[in-house]
């Protein structure tokens, strides 16, 4: 979709996770190498069943975020709050998440949105 700083591209979140009743734990990696972005974020959280296979997960992280400008390579630290619906299938689920990031790299707040699946093995 692209911004108001830079042209549509790839930008990809790869998250893995260790769920125990009702506490979660998920580390994540994100490339967005159009601007030289990665960022590197582990988070934990607390599992809310509403409904049959509907939960709502309110997450905290911390992470790093490396940034590559052509003159000088960064890495700064960031603080979130999320809140993760998901709803869930036989094997696999669906989520949204709505975070709020303290941006090192940026001196912020970033507000985001996300839409992702996952596989329980």
């Amino acid at each position: 979709m692209g911004s108001p700083v830079n042209e549509p591209a790839y930008d990809g979140i790869f998250s893995i996770g260790y769920r125990n009743g009702s506490a979660t734990f998920q580390a994540s990696y994100e490339t967005f190498k159009a601007i030289g972005f990665q960022s590197f974020n582990i988070r934990g959280g607390k599992v809310f069943e509403l409904v049959r296979n509907f939960k709502l997960i309110p997450m905290a992280g911390v992470g790093m975020t490396l940034r590559e400008p052509n003159w000088a390579k960064r890495l700064t630290p960031s603080l979130d709050l999320s809140l993760q619906p998901e709803y869930h299938f036989r094997n696999w689920f669906v989520f949204l998440r709505a975070e709020s990031r303290y941006r090192g790299d940026l001196d912020r707040i970033v507000n985001s949105g996300f839409f992702g699946t996952g596989v329980k093995i």
